[in-house]
């Protein structure tokens, strides 16, 4: 049994199909109509599956989570947090810790920029909320955090 869950990469397509499976199950059962769970159900398995790539391609998974993400709220606002978020959550990680510097540097960017896009609000920056300003930097605070101590931690542990 331990064979199948021996590879990062095959662990990371179980989490992705779990998660996906998970977020499916959560769309299922809120009330919605049939148009709006059908886009959320795609943009919510899209955001999963770039759990399935994050190690090999982290910088792209986790600007492609971003992205969607930043979709979901800048258009319709329909997913509930569940397994989307979480895979959001792994496929910044990997963008964080495993990515180059100038990708990370690219992907942080991009993070700050759609969290503060705006979200029902006025697009003059002067009229944003605290609300909105504060979740761009505490993601981009966190993802600097993780880079600097679990990516230090990394090269160390490959050094020795």
């Amino acid at each position: 049994m331990r064979l199948w869950l021996r590879g990062k990469r095959q662990r990371d397509l179980i989490v992705a199909a779990v998660l996906a499976a998970a977020s499916l199950l959560q769309i299922s059962l809120t009330p919605a109509s049939t148009g709006q769970q059908a886009l959320a159900a795609l943009v919510a398995v899209a955001t999963c599956a770039t759990v399935a790539f994050r190690q090999r391609y982290p910088a792209t998974a986790g600007m492609t989570a971003q992205g969607l993400m930043a979709l979901d709220f800048l258009t319709w606002h329909n997913l509930a947090a569940g397994g989307w978020t979480i895979a959001w959550f792994c496929s910044l990680y990997g963008l964080a810790v495993w990515s180059s510097r100038w990708r990370f540097v690219a992907g942080a960017a991009f993070t700050g920029l759609t969290d503060l896009s705006p979200v029902g609000r006025d697009a003059d920056p002067a009229h944003w909320d605290s609300t909105a300003i504060g979740f761009a930097l505490g993601t981009v605070v966190v993802m600097l955090l993780l880079r600097r101590i679990v990516g230090d931690r990394d090269t160390r542990t490959r050094l020795a």
